[in-house]
């Protein structure tokens, strides 16, 4: 009776272990769980190889369906992150077109015109600190024997601005950038000025 009565709980536990759920197999690691607009997306993470390396160290880590590559970190360059301010005189006047809130080097220096000044006109950029008036200041570009941009020169072609030492073109807050008209402005026309900094 004993042998008849387990063999019926044996056969109960094998029913029961039969209806019971299949468990899911775990997702692999290259498994698209979800889409982003960053793209697909995938989880969980790979278990980290060793690719070789000696037992108790990894050389990387496998997230998913990528592997990470080794990279490198460039060197930043001050000409990142410019500030340019631009002026277009209309009249051969002096004037404030950039106030500095921060250090800053001047970088870079261009200019054009639409007409040409049909006679002797140029124009100076210049730094001006403290109570300097507009164009008063320290002479900024060599160009033309020190003298700036040369508005008799073929219109709507850029010119290029030669700097001065670095040590002269920093701005210290508060220091501005203005033009400096040697002449009349004559007959120029359309008139663009630029100048970029970076911070200091």
């Amino acid at each position: 009776m004993k042998k008849f009565l387990f063999a019926i709980a044996t056969m109960g536990l094998l029913a029961l272990a039969t209806l019971a759920p299949t468990p899911a197999a775990a997702a692999a690691c290259n498994t698209t769980l979800f889409s982003s607009t960053k793209g697909d997306v995938t989880f969980p993470m790979c278990p980290p190889p060793i690719g070789g390396a000696t037992a108790g160290q990894m050389d990387n880590m496998g997230i998913g369906a990528n592997t990470p590559r080794p990279g490198s970190f460039t060197t930043l360059k001050s000409a990142d992150g410019l500030t340019c301010a631009s002026i277009m005189p209309a009249a051969a006047t002096d004037a404030v077109f950039f106030i500095a809130t921060r250090p800053y080097v001047l970088v870079s220096a261009s200019a054009i015109f639409s007409v040409t000044a049909g006679g002797a006109s140029k124009l100076q950029l210049v730094k001006d600190a403290g109570t300097n008036a507009p164009g008063a200041g320290t002479d900024l570009l060599t160009n033309n024997t020190n003298t700036g941009f040369d508005l008799a020169l073929t219109a709507n072609t850029v010119q290029a601005g030669t700097l001065v030492a670095a040590g002269t073109r920093t701005l210290a807050a508060g220091d501005r950038l203005s033009v400096d008209f040697a002449n009349a402005i004559q007959s120029s026309a359309g008139i663009v000025g630029t100048a970029c900094m970076a911070p200091q």
